[in-house]
């Protein structure tokens, strides 16, 4: 294995535990805290990203949720929060 494979390894490591982080100051358990827009029923968390990974430039953090209602229409809620 080469130098390179484990700056990489060691520069992604310190990259989620960042997010970890970030995502740990924020109070993200996982617990549904909204509703859908459309049916009202509870949401429920999917998963987390940083703004990077969308593209942008400045930070935060876009919560990713589904509708617990199998009869509404909607596929995915998308929350971004700030963090400054």
């Amino acid at each position: 294995m080469s130098d390179n494979y484990d700056t990489d390894w060691q520069e992604n490591e310190e990259s989620m535990n960042e997010r970890m982080r970030i995502i740990a100051q924020n109070g993200n358990t996982g617990e549904h805290y909204a509703s859908c827009p459309v049916c009202n029923h509870q949401l429920l968390w999917g998963n987390d990203f940083m703004y990077e990974d969308y593209g942008r430039d400045d930070e935060g953090i876009v919560a990713e949720y589904i509708c617990t209602n199998e009869e509404c229409h909607v596929d995915s809620v998308t929350i971004y929060t700030n963090i400054e």
